[in-house]
């Protein structure tokens, strides 16, 4: 018998929102901030507000259709104000309301979404911050886990990420079911998933850490262990047996 009931997401399949402040995100790593999302699930929702008026939005405004982001107009009511933070925060509260998303990603610089990202997290969504390296502590510390863009891209293309704490990585519910499920989905016959293939599923980077096996070793969840592949000695993990 079908049930009327939501759909759960799967482990590995995140429903994202994406949140995007255009005026105070810049266009120029977009691209970089899709990547790192959909790396933790699908972006169900794209949208980007702003008085797309602005000729200061242009950037925004060529490149918005290419990444299939929906263009939130809104007008400046008075000189020196815009109605996009109060906008961005109505829908996400209306999102985490109805259930249509597991996790939300807001790409901002402005310290005024930390009351936004503690609210989320309080009921129990991750938050993907993205900013400049110039965002405020308070917001960065608020989100789950949160990727600085550089301001002006360097010789090696790459961004700086924020290191989520022990504690922010215990806590981070989209983290642990997906590197529970990379780990399922790499067992071998012995009960032992290979790192190498665990990481084929799992990108570590999308989370803050550049190496797999040091972030697996902060969790208190997993062991590992060198496993005998043939002539080979391999690292290996799997999840602690309550034994």
């Amino acid at each position: 018998m079908a049930s009327d009931a939501p759909k759960k997401s799967t482990p590995s399949g995140l429903r994202i929102a994406l949140l995007i402040d255009a005026d105070n995100a810049s266009a120029d790593h977009i691209g970089q901030v899709i990547k790192s999302i959909e790396g933790r699930g699908f972006v169900t929702i794209r949208r980007a507000y702003g008085n797309w008026a602005k000729p200061t939005l242009s950037s925004w405004a060529k490149i918005l259709h290419t990444h299939a982001i929906e263009p939130i107009q809104l007008f400046d009511l008075s000189k020196g104000k815009n109605a996009t933070d109060i906008r961005l925060v109505i829908d996400a509260m209306d999102l985490l309301a109805s259930t249509e998303v597991d996790a939300f990603a807001i790409h901002s610089s402005d310290c005024d979404f930390t009351p936004l990202s503690i609210r989320l997290r309080e009921a129990g969504k991750p938050v993907f911050g993205f900013g400049e390296a110039k965002t405020p502590k308070p917001f960065v510390q608020s989100c789950t886990t949160f990727l600085s863009l550089n301001e002006s891209k360097n010789s090696s293309g790459k961004a700086a990420h924020h290191q989520p704490s022990l504690n922010q990585i215990e806590h981070d519910p989209a983290l642990i079911v997906a590197l529970e499920a990379a780990i399922n989905e790499s067992k071998n016959e012995i009960g032992w998933s290979p790192l190498a293939r665990v990481g084929e599923r799992f990108k570590s980077k999308s989370y803050g850490h550049a190496s797999l096996k040091k972030l697996i070793a902060k969790i208190d969840l997993f062991d590992l262990k060198e496993c005998q592949m043939g002539e080979k000695r391999i690292p290996c993990v799997r999840k602690k047996t309550n034994s």
